[in-house]
């Protein structure tokens, strides 16, 4: 694990998106990284035909393929078994979770208590079927009044940057007229998707719960795959509605705003507008400004 962390890029490297963006012909992938057998791990996961594949950081397949070829297979067998394990600790005895938070959490995060096991259920849950989670949530905690309020904070702040951008002295006229233009096709995702994913092929019992933990990422990699080829869908979603957060996506061009985040105390629609604006109106505007910083100024 040392040397494949040394082979891996810092967090800053990770920011740029043109380095992180490596193109490879399927043709060359096996001479280009012969120690690994590429080809074969995209037949197992049935992959579909592709011309090429990205290979976001080359240099750690690099230095990983040349771990593979001197490390002897019996020390692989170890780290994947031991890998398999930390992934399943959490779902696993009392005994085997207690031990993974004392060291994982408490010894390397300095968290003092674990959450209590319904808080912890809950996350899984939203983790595993987030959409089905939050398709009970937004009936509840989410009406159409309050997604209108934030559609027209969202229309205000539009209104106000874009006459802002405008009046700006230190931007190129070629500059300002592509933010204007990029900025024209933003958009805007508020509460919950347009459509929720459908579970019900998934498989689950009240009597296994590591099972069922297995069989909801089976499903999400068999979704992924499923996209791979196929036009791109404009309506998916990054985070769960019951999400306390928002994201901008610079490949979409759009900010989202999940259900979690627009409760009290960040917003309420029988509040007062200056309450509003000053909680969810700010976070909308830090938002809208990740178009243009350092990464989203680059699509």
């Amino acid at each position: 694990e040392s040397e494949m962390a040394k082979a891996s890029r810092r967090p800053e490297e990770l920011r740029d998106p043109e380095k992180n963006y490596n193109r490879v012909a399927m043709n060359d992938v096996t001479s280009r990284f012969p120690a690994i057998n590429l080809r074969s791990y995209f037949e197992r996961i049935s992959l579909p035909p592709v011309d090429y594949v990205v290979a976001s950081q080359p240099e750690f397949l690099d230095t990983l393929g040349k771990l593979l070829e001197d490390t002897p297979v019996e020390e692989w067998k170890a780290y994947l078994k031991w890998k398999i394990l930390h992934f399943s600790a959490p779902f696993m005895h009392r005994v085997v979770s207690d031990e993974n938070f004392d060291f994982f959490r408490k010894k390397l995060f300095g968290q003092k208590d674990q959450e209590k096991r319904w808080k912890r259920i809950v996350s899984l849950t939203d983790a595993c079927l987030g959409e089905a989670l939050g398709k009970l949530y937004v009936e509840q905690e989410f009406g159409e009044d309050s997604r209108k309020g934030v559609s027209d904070m969202i229309d205000d702040l539009r209104e106000v940057f874009t006459e802002r951008l405008k009046k700006l002295e230190w931007m190129g006229s070629e500059s300002k007229e592509k933010a204007l233009e990029k900025f024209g096709r933003f958009r805007a995702k508020i509460g919950y998707p347009s459509k929720f994913i459908d579970y019900s092929s998934i498989r689950i019992s009240r009597d296994t719960f590591f099972s069922n933990v297995i069989a909801t990422n089976s499903f999400d990699f068999r979704r992924y795959i499923k996209r791979v080829n196929a036009p791109v869908d404009r309506e998916l979603w990054e985070m769960t509605p019951p999400t306390v957060n928002a994201y901008f996506s610079p490949t979409e061009n759009e900010i989202v705003f999940p259900a979690g985040g627009l409760q009290p105390p960040y917003f309420d629609p029988k509040l007062d507008d200056a309450v509003n604006y000053g909680a969810t109106g700010s976070i909308i505007a830090h938002e809208i400004t990740h178009g243009f910083d350092d990464d989203g100024r680059k699509y």
